[in-house]
C-alpha cells in the first residue's frame, strides 16, 4: 500500500504540468490573434490605383483667317481715282440729248473720254464778251456751269475753267489732233473738283467747232 503513493503524486504533477502548458498555449494564441486582427480591421487597405485626372476642356477652335479685303478703286483706263473729300467717288457719266437744253451759244465744244463717253459740253458765241456755258451729268441729274472768264466761244476753245453749284471743271488742252473739217481737236484732261475737296481727272479729247 505504501509503495503506490509516490506514483499517484507523480501522476498529479504531470497533469498539473499539462494543464499549465495548455493555459500558456491558449494565452499565446489569444495574444497573437487579438491585436493583429484588431489592427487589420481598424486600418483600411489603401487604394493603390492613381487618382483619376479631371478631364481638361477641349481647346477652342480658332476661325481660319479670311481673305484680305482691298477697298475697290474708282479709277479706270482713262481716269484717276478720286482723292480727298468725304471718300465718295466723283463720277461724271455720259450726257443725254436733253441735258443741253437751256444752253445758249452759236458754237460748242465737247469733252469725250477715251472710253467714248461725252461727259461735258459747252456753248458760246463767237467774239462775245460774255461767258460760255456748259453742262455735265452726275448720276441721274445734270448740272450747269459757267466759264470763269469772259470771251465766249473763242475763250473756251483754248480750254479753261467752268464753275457751278458744288463742282468746278477745268479743261487742260494738250497736243493737237488732225481733223478733216473746220473743227479743232486736242488731247485734253478734264479735272473735276467737288465742293468738299474731292478731285478726279479724266483723259480724252477737247473738240470745238460747228
Amino acid at each position: 500500500m505504501t509503495a503506490q503513493r509516490p506514483r499517484k503524486a507523480e501522476g498529479l504533477s504531470v497533469m498539473r504540468m499539462m494543464v499549465s502548458s495548455a493555459a500558456l498555449l491558449l494565452a499565446a494564441c489569444a495574444d497573437d490573434s487579438g491585436p493583429a486582427n484588431n489592427a487589420s480591421e481598424a486600418e483600411p487597405v489603401a487604394d493603390a490605383s492613381p487618382p483619376s485626372r479631371q478631364e481638361q476642356p477641349p481647346a477652342p477652335t480658332l476661325p481660319a483667317p479670311g481673305p484680305v479685303v482691298v477697298p475697290p478703286s474708282d479709277s479706270d483706263g482713262d481716269s484717276s481715282a478720286t482723292t480727298g473729300g468725304d471718300g465718295s467717288a466723283v463720277m461724271l457719266v455720259a450726257l443725254q440729248p436733253e441735258d443741253t437744253r437751256g444752253l445758249e451759244g452759236e458754237l460748242g465744244c465737247d469733252f469725250v473720254r477715251r472710253s467714248g463717253d461725252t461727259v461735258f459740253i459747252a456753248l458760246g458765241y463767237v467774239a462775245d464778251a460774255g461767258k460760255a456755258q456748259g453742262v455735265y451729268r452726275v448720276g441721274d441729274s445734270s448740272e450747269k456751269v459757267v466759264m470763269t472768264r469772259p470771251g465766249g466761244f473763242n475763250a473756251m476753245s483754248a480750254g479753261g475753267t467752268f464753275a457751278g453749284r458744288g463742282m468746278t471743271l477745268t479743261i487742260e488742252r494738250g497736243e493737237a489732233i488732225p481733223t478733216d473739217s473746220e473743227q479743232t481737236s486736242h488731247m485734253a484732261t478734264l479735272r473735276a473738283q467737288r465742293g468738299d475737296g474731292a478731285e478726279r481727272s479724266y483723259d480724252g479729247s477737247w473738240t470745238c467747232g460747228p
